[in-house]
């Protein structure tokens, strides 16, 4: 298969993104499927770093950003996040001379492991920081379907995020399909280009019929969502119960 997925997978992509987000990407240019959004924060680490280089990681955060920073011979330097700021950046814990030195800045709303939603106020500020330093910003969005508290956000709802920024989005959290290895990276077509450099040199296309199942997992109706939320929220009162019993 196609590095690039089946034209119906990538339509696919670009119908749901409009459809839970209201933001479109052309399927063709646009658009990039992955073996999963963790291959992607690989992809895009290998594409865009290089040994000497700096990326910026929310402290708490997901692991896997140091790992492929690492891997790519760059520096991570981790950047606050408080919660009496609703877990917003914390720029000033970094200092002027990183923020000017560094080229990835990663975030991740709905973040993981706080939980909080994230707003497009925090993301309005995220890109507004990215022109200031020419950094190039990664939103790893994949939760946010996932017990929503009001619209899904994506970063390509602020006004000129396509100048700086990428987003990751897997169906293993919006679609339940963690063992199939779908998820996608969304951005301006230099960009995808770009990560496409290193994904065609370093995996093969997706099982056709793992994509054939993407399609149709994509045109879900809102009312599946909503029955796979009322059954987290289910677990969720449960797993209060359990941590308060145990105090």
């Amino acid at each position: 298969q196609s590095y690039n997925g089946i034209p119906a997978l990538r339509s696919a992509m670009a119908h749901w993104y409009e459809h839970i987000y209201g933001v479109k990407f052309d399927p063709t240019t646009e658009i990039l499927p992955l073996l999963g959004s963790k291959e992607g924060i690989s992809h895009i680490s290998q594409a865009f770093l290089n040994p000497g280089d700096i990326a910026l990681i929310p402290n708490p955060g997901y692991p896997t950003y140091a790992s492929a920073t690492y891997l790519t011979g760059a520096t991570p330097v981790f950047y606050d996040l408080n919660p009496e700021n609703d877990w917003a950046p914390d720029f000033s814990s970094v200092s002027e001379e990183v923020l000017h030195k560094a080229k990835i800045l990663w975030v991740n709303y709905p973040h993981m492991p706080t939980g909080a939603k994230g707003s497009k106020a925090i993301l309005e500020q995220i890109i507004k920081v990215a022109k200031q330093y020419k950094l190039l910003v990664v939103n790893d969005n994949p939760y946010s379907t996932v017990l929503p508290d009001g619209i899904p956000v994506s970063i390509f709802q602020v006004e000129g995020a396509k100048e700086v920024a990428l987003e990751l989005n897997s169906l293993s959290k919006s679609h339940n399909l963690a063992g199939a290895r779908v998820g996608m990276v969304v951005a301006a077509s230099p960009y995808i280009q770009t990560v496409l450099k290193v994904k065609s040199n370093v995996d093969s296309g997706m099982y056709l019929p793992v994509q054939e199942a993407a399609v149709v997992a994509l045109h879900s109706s809102d009312d599946w969502h909503e029955a796979r939320n009322a059954v987290y929220a289910q677990r969720r009162e449960l797993a209060w119960e359990i941590m308060e019993a145990l105090g």
